[in-house]
């Protein structure tokens, strides 16, 4: 289930950062409207559909997303669990979804404003509500859940996803940036797309003039060259931005420890998950 609706999430979340003249990767795979594109390029058109190559890539995309989330509530349903259980995994995989289109309506919202305009906290709700959800916390309350956890464990447990998915979502702008392509299996997104990240904003608010007005400059041309993202780059290193990003991760992986020191697991238990916070703020793609 956990599986099937990160899939889901990860097909829209590939459509919305979709770049122009560039490749679509993932992991250096193509994505599956990029495929989808392919499929419908490579067949003679009968020319009874008003449909092109991009109506038709997007749509068949997000249909497959739709219909993996469905297979996800129903490989829960399905199973051979308690009903009461089953029916507490359900709620909570749908509480997921739910959170989940709110962070990214609140992130397509966010475009429709002057980035300027975008403060700290409103970037933190989109940031925690989005890919952190269905990465970190919610497979993490689903074995608990499906283990029978009590409500005291389940609350620890989404707490500590909280903040480690935050610190994941995060880390991933800085990855965006200065992560390279063989890295991350994608070029460097976040310049073209114009999205609203701790980065950007950070330079917004306290770098001096003439960074402010040359970072404005680069997101406005949305043009992505290698001179432009090594200038974006030491724009985010001289300002202090890079190392209050980096300060701001950390400091939720310390929270996330305080918070695996009050579960009641065994210790090999809090060892993993603690490895496992330091992992995603730790790693290179």
């Amino acid at each position: 289930g956990t599986e099937l609706m990160h899939d889901s999430f990860i097909i829209h979340d590939d459509l919305y950062d979709e770049m122009p003249n560039a490749d679509s990767t993932r992991r250096n795979q193509k994505v599956l409207h990029s495929q989808y594109a392919d499929e419908f390029s490579s067949k003679q058109q009968s020319g009874d559909s008003n449909w092109n190559v991009l109506t038709f890539s997007k749509h068949a995309s997000v249909a497959s997303a739709h219909i993996l989330l469905s297979l996800g509530a129903r490989a829960i349903y399905q199973s051979n669990y308690d009903e009461i259980i089953k029916s507490r995994a359900l709620s909570s995989y749908w509480a997921t979804t739910e959170e989940t289109w709110i962070g990214q309506g609140m992130d397509i919202l966010s475009k429709g404003k002057p980035i300027e305009k975008v403060q700290e906290d409103e970037i933190l709700m989109t940031e925690r509500s989005r890919a952190g959800l269905y990465t970190v916390s919610f497979p993490l309350q689903l074995g608990a859940i499906l283990g029978g956890a009590d409500q005291n464990h389940l609350d620890l447990l989404s707490t500590y996803g909280s903040r480690v998915g935050l610190a994941f979502e995060i880390y991933d702008d800085i990855l965006g940036i200065f992560g390279t392509k063989e890295e991350t299996g994608k070029i460097q997104a976040d310049l073209v797309e114009g999205k609203r990240t701790l980065l950007i904003q950070r330079v917004l608010k306290v770098g001096t003039a003439a960074q402010k007005q040359k970072l404005l400059s680069m997101l406005g041309s949305r043009v992505i060259s290698f001179e432009n993202i090594e200038l974006m780059k030491n724009i985010l290193i001289e300002s202090g931005s890079l190392d209050y990003v980096l300060k701001t991760t950390e400091n939720l992986i310390l929270d996330a420890y305080s918070i695996v020191d009050q579960l009641k697991v065994n210790n090999q238990t809090k060892d993993d998950l603690k490895q496992f916070a330091q992992f995603v703020i730790n790693r290179n793609k």
